[in-house]
């Protein structure tokens, strides 16, 4: 019997939703490449502010690491706004909240932790990350909450492969 795969995108997951919405090339370099890897375990001894890890009224607040380059900081936050006008995401500048992601430039890659922790999170977009549309909102979506698409609770509802 030949796979088969039924994909059904929720409206609180997907990375091809950012295709959908415009918001990155639907055959962008790299969209597919995509993978696993780039999330990361939360850090040891730092517990997830609830189970499902949302931010306060689905706001969550960002800051830059002091060293990082003033070109990607544009670029980041006009990405951003473009996100925030197509959608009711919400990802602000941090003014003085405890919890927030900091956006860093040291480390391999693009990484971050999945949905919200307590205190300072770290968001990477190593160089060649932070001029690309898609590496950017995937790493900030992964912090605002949103996981890949194949680890989802309910994919065995949608996909089936024999």
């Amino acid at each position: 019997m030949a796979a088969r795969a039924m994909i059904n995108v929720h409206p609180g997951y997907g990375f091809f939703l950012m295709a959908l919405l415009g918001l990155v090339d639907a055959g962008a370099a790299g969209l597919h490449q995509m993978l696993a890897t780039d999330t990361i375990l939360p850090r040891p001894g730092v517990r997830t502010v609830d189970a499902v890890r949302y931010w306060p009224f689905g706001r969550m607040p960002y800051a830059f690491t002091d060293d990082f380059p003033e070109d990607g900081k544009l670029f980041i936050r006009a990405t951003l706004q473009d996100l925030m006008n197509k959608t009711k995401v919400k990802i602000i500048e941090r003014i003085a909240e405890k919890d927030y992601a900091l956006v860093t430039k040291n480390g391999a890659g693009c990484s971050a932790v999945i949905g919200r922790q307590a205190g300072a999170q770290l968001l990477t977009l190593a160089v060649g990350c932070y001029s690309d549309k898609m590496p950017v909102l995937h790493e900030f979506l992964h912090a605002y909450g949103m996981n890949h698409e194949h680890v989802r609770p309910d994919r065995d509802q949608y996909v089936e492969v024999n």
